[in-house]
């Protein structure tokens, strides 16, 4: 197959996948890029063998926290020590004993593929694919792309059978508990709980550590045992009367400067509707807020203290900001740690930012500037 950039308006996922099927030698890099998250998918001899991500929540260290294969501390510490060791941490955790094959192989296949079938639901974003020769890596997966496929079609009707029952990400519920089942599991009480104050089924979808369709999966559960019991509903009309205000108010905060804001409400722009607007008003509010945050990091260079990380670490910090944590106490410049992180410079300095709201660093006051005199 020849190399391809398309855009996911008018040439999704589901498309490009048989094709890539159709040749048992097919090899090379899938790239998918839709806001803030781009993934990357190593295909060799028509498998998938490697799956890489911006997104947090999909690095290694993550999905073996939240697979409870590994606690925070300890991820975190993984990373740093592979890291400093120049090794892949998946074959470290191997080499080292630290996590079993059969472990590690599960929390690979789980990564890659929920990060796949979360690409199939994109109709915005851009897709590019270059083919080339893949090498092997020492703990490859092998997952047949047309399995794959078939896997995140069956995903796709899920998702289009959620959605018809509850359309608007911004719906909230009555909660009718007399009908959970022997009170319900912890997840599932856990999401009656929010319900009850006031979650959207957005917010409803973030809660699983297991990703957003266990979410959309124990949210239906309930719907149809009448748990959750939707308010009224905005009509078709009035939910696109709705992405117009909020595309016109990100437009507004972008214009006054709050970056991040703007950003968060592109991205939520992108998870209701395919809007090319908001992808592109993203990436300009995650530009201006990259500016921003260098600034702030250059303020900050030479006055950070290094606290303690309380055991268990707050709830809030990722293994990522752990191994940030770490990694900046003895770093000499911090503005160069943070470009070479592996996170990426922007989220690096989100994390920092993170680290700081929490407590667990601190900054010094701000030297003051010397008066010119007259």
């Amino acid at each position: 197959m020849q190399a391809l950039q398309v855009s996911l308006t008018s040439y999704r996922l589901p498309l490009l996948i048989p094709a890539l099927s159709e040749g048992s030698r097919t090899s090379g890099t899938l790239r998918v890029e839709r806001g803030k998250i781009r993934r990357d998918f190593q295909i060799r001899d028509g498998h998938l063998v490697a799956a890489s991500s911006t997104a947090p929540w999909e690095h290694l260290s993550q999905v073996l926290c939240d697979l409870r294969i590994l606690d925070t501390t300890r991820a975190a510490e993984a990373f740093a020590q592979a890291e400093a060791e120049d090794a892949p941490l998946a074959q470290w955790l191997l080499d080292k004993g630290i996590v079993e094959s059969a472990r590690l192989m599960e929390a690979l296949e789980h990564k890659a593929r929920e990060a796949l079938f979360d690409c199939y639901t994109w109709d915005s974003g851009d897709l590019w694919f270059q083919p080339d020769d893949v090498a092997p890596r020492g703990l490859d997966l092998k997952l047949k792309l047309m399995a794959l496929h078939r896997d995140g079609e069956a995903r796709l009707r899920e998702w289009k059978a959620f959605r018809e029952v509850l359309p608007s990400p911004e719906t909230t519920f009555r909660v009718e508990r007399q009908h959970l089942r022997f009170s319900g599991t912890a997840e599932e009480r856990a999401i009656v709980d929010a319900a009850e104050l006031g979650a959207t089924v957005q917010d409803l979808l973030g809660m699983s550590r297991e990703g957003p369709t266990a979410a959309a999966r124990r949210v239906l559960h309930l719907f149809h045992r009448g748990a959750l019991v939707p308010w009224k509903q905005a009509s078709a009309l009035s939910q696109v009367a709705a992405v117009d205000a909020q595309l016109r108010r990100a437009r507004e905060m972008l214009k006054n400067g709050d970056c991040d804001r703007a950003a968060e409400i592109a991205l939520r722009v992108l998870d209701q509707t395919p809007t090319p607007e908001a992808h592109e008003l993203f990436r300009e509010a995650e530009t201006h807020a990259a500016k921003k945050l260098a600034k702030r990091v250059e303020e900050l260079e030479g006055r950070l203290n290094f606290m303690p990380i309380p055991h268990p670490p707050p709830p809030e910090l990722t293994s990522d900001d752990l191994y940030l944590h770490a990694r900046l106490r003895g770093a000499p410049n911090l503005a160069e740690a943070l470009r070479q992180s592996a996170m990426g410079e922007v989220a690096a300095a989100r994390s920092l930012f993170r680290l700081m709201d929490c407590g667990a660093v601190t900054a010094a006051a701000a030297p003051k500037k010397a008066r010119s005199g007259t």
